[in-house]
């Protein structure tokens, strides 16, 4: 996705950031998890992350405007990247996988299940679900401040989006601890590679400040049952990237 800077209305400087900071932590609680199936589907050792936090972020827009929550296949996102030479061992990048979402869509996984054994490769979609686009949706980028609040980020939460996070994997980051809670890493800690997640919620910690609630792809063994609490802290310095999904309106009115 484009990563050139993205202009935003929110003021910088120390004492504006102040007044941020203060403004963030009073922020009303806000937990999209309801929006959502239930059931966290475990990418396995498939490298389908991005693609799976984009199902993810995609299921809930639809949910928003009048779907039933119904995860989505990520398999064909996979699949399209994979046709066009975009995909490989470290994965696939977040605008590639827009594209084909915008392009391709996405089934309901009930009728293109996801497959953990499939490794870098891919399949043929299964002959019942006919022929794309199915569900299609649009990867909008989002303006990331780096400075420990997160205003548009929090914005779009608030209005009832989840939001798709590229992370880098710190050790803090694979072991939370036991109430999903992640330390923020010193800035000079060893980082493994990036990881996309989903940001489902945010809530204010008498402790730990503004967290953001973290729905991940490694199963529900992970953190607390598959979700994590990241700190806004976090962002600072180990999360380059954000974005929203937002699905095709013209596919949703044809549903309804």
């Amino acid at each position: 996705m484009n990563a050139q800077p993205v202009k935003h209305p929110y003021p910088r400087g120390g004492a504006a950031r102040a007044a941020r900071l203060a403004v963030s932590r009073a922020r009303r609680n806000v937990d999209l998890r309801g929006v959502l199936a239930p059931d966290i589907v475990s990418q396995r050792p498939r490298p389908l992350c991005v693609a799976f936090a984009v199902s993810v972020g995609h299921e809930a827009g639809r949910t928003r405007f009048g779907a039933l929550p119904e995860p989505l296949s990520p398999e064909p996102i996979w699949a399209y990247c994979t046709g066009h030479g975009q995909t490989g061992p470290a994965g696939m990048r977040l605008d590639h996988a827009g594209t084909a979402l915008a392009a391709r869509g996405q089934p309901p996984l009930s009728q293109w299940p996801y497959n953990d054994q499939l490794g870098i490769g891919t399949e043929d979609p299964p002959d019942t679900i006919g022929i794309p686009p199915w569900h299609t949706g649009t990867v909008r980028q989002l303006h990331l401040v780096h400075d420990g609040v997160e205003d548009e980020l929090e914005d779009v939460l608030a209005a009832a989006t989840p939001v798709v996070l590229l992370v880098e994997v710190t050790d803090e980051f694979d072991d939370p601890h036991e109430d999903g809670h992640v330390d923020v890493p010193d800035i000079r800690a060893r980082t493994g590679d990036y990881h996309a997640v989903v940001c489902v919620g945010a809530a204010t910690h008498p402790t730990h400040g503004r967290r953001l609630l973290i729905r991940n792809s490694w199963g529900e063994f992970w953190g607390a049952g598959g979700y994590c609490w990241l700190p806004l802290a976090y962002l600072i310095a180990f999360v380059p990237l954000a974005a929203v999904v937002q699905p095709a309106p013209q596919r949703l009115n044809a549903e309804q």
